[in-house]
């Protein structure tokens, strides 16, 4: 199939985030997430996204919007949220799992500016040597 590529508008919560309200309101943060799910799965099916059926390389390039913050959010804290992601790609049934017969490996970039935050998520097919 090649490359498949979704945007996700926005900036996702991040590991200290879902920490927090999980320690103050474990069924407000499972509501977050839900939440977050579901407008990540709105973001696949708005980009078309087709069912996979073959190992795939998930490149995610995260976006942060540094605008007001001396610093954006450490790439550890952020990088959290990939659990959303995949969690929406079976949701959607784009992947039927997310276990190492359809998720290769990963790529990170963190881009930090002064713009709307974004997630850009690209599903690749995996050939291996």
């Amino acid at each position: 199939m090649g490359k498949q590529t979704f945007v996700i508008n926005g900036s996702l919560e991040g590991y200290n985030e879902h920490e927090k309200k999980r320690r103050g309101n474990p069924y407000a943060a499972n509501s977050a997430k839900v939440r977050t799910e579901n407008g990540i799965a709105w973001a696949i099916k708005a980009a078309k996204i087709q069912p996979i059926s073959t190992r795939q390389w998930v490149m995610i390039e995260w976006h942060e919007d540094t605008s007001g913050r001396k610093r954006g959010r450490d790439p550890d804290n952020i990088r959290s949220a990939k659990k959303f992601i995949l969690d929406a790609l079976q949701k959607t049934k784009v992947l039927p799992n997310d276990n190492r017969k359809y998720i290769a490996g990963f790529t990170d970039r963190f881009v930090y500016e002064k713009e709307k935050a974004k997630v850009i998520v690209t599903l690749a097919d995996y050939e291996e040597e």
